[in-house]
C-alpha cells in the first residue's frame, strides 16, 4: 500500500537533510555517497554545496573544486558555490 499523497510530499520535503548530512560529514561512506550524487547531477547539488560550506574535514576542499568544475551547475548552484567559496576565504 502507498502512503497517500501528502506523506510522500512530507518524505521528499526533508531529502535536504541527508544531503546536507552526507555533505558535512567527515567520514569516507558519506565522500562515497557524495560521489554518487555528484555524478547524478540536477537539484541535489544545490544542497551539496551548501553543505560543503560549511564542513570542516579536507574533503570539502577537492568536492567544491570539483563543483566548480562542472558546466552544468544551474544558476542557483553557481551562487551558492560563489557563495560557500566565499565564506571559506581566511579572513584578510
Amino acid at each position: 500500500m502507498r502512503p497517500p499523497a501528502a506523506s510522500r510530499v512530507r518524505t521528499h520535503d526533508h531529502r535536504w537533510v541527508a544531503l546536507y548530512a552526507i555533505a558535512r560529514s567527515p567520514l569516507p561512506e558519506a565522500d562515497t555517497l557524495a560521489g554518487a550524487i555528484l555524478q547524478r547531477g540536477g537539484p541535489d547539488l544545490v544542497v551539496l554545496i551548501q553543505g560543503y560550506g560549511e564542513a570542516r574535514h579536507p574533503r570539502a576542499e577537492r568536492r567544491l573544486a570539483e563543483l566548480g568544475r562542472r558546466t552544468d551547475l544551474s544558476a542557483e548552484a553557481k551562487q551558492w558555490l560563489d557563495r560557500a567559496l566565499d565564506e571559506r576565504k581566511p579572513p584578510p
